[in-house]
């Protein structure tokens, strides 16, 4: 049996109109559904470590907050088992357009969805309930 451990990267945007969510879809679309940003936690990385390189590489980003969201799903296929580990990441204000992805070899769709336009996308279940606790932490009193 393998585990594979993954950070998966809610990123937001306080907005006038609610909390913006940067929401990506690899390609080919027919075999990937929208989620936020992901990726591997590499053997000398720490979880911190890992969100920040990952916002790096995929948006050019080297400030924001993160926040533990506490959430960990597992996805189990044959003998591997993945393990998600969920944060938020969340941009300093700016008066500048929200950011856009990297160009790449990829060029995956993405989007900047409040909740209520996310949950009308193709999300999977866990990024439903991710996105949903998410925002519950975000409008609770501190």
């Amino acid at each position: 049996m393998v585990i594979t451990h993954r950070v998966r990267i809610f990123v937001f945007a306080d907005d006038p109109k609610g909390y913006r969510h940067f929401l990506i879809r690899p390609k080919p679309r027919a075999e990937w559904s929208w989620g936020p940003l992901s990726g591997t936690i590499r053997y000398e990385e720490q979880f911190h470590q890992a969100i920040r390189r990952h916002v790096k590489e995929k948006l050019g980003l080297d400030e924001g907050s993160i926040l533990d969201l506490e959430h960990h799903p597992t996805e189990m296929a044959g003998d591997i088992t993945w393990v998600d580990w969920d944060f938020g990441y969340g941009l300093p204000p700016s008066r500048e357009p929200l950011p856009r992805p990297l160009p790449s070899v990829e060029e995956p769709e993405w989007t900047w969805a409040t909740l209520g336009e996310a949950l009308q996308l193709d999300l999977p279940r866990t990024v439903q309930e991710a996105l949903i606790h998410l925002e519950l932490l975000l409008h609770s009193p501190a």
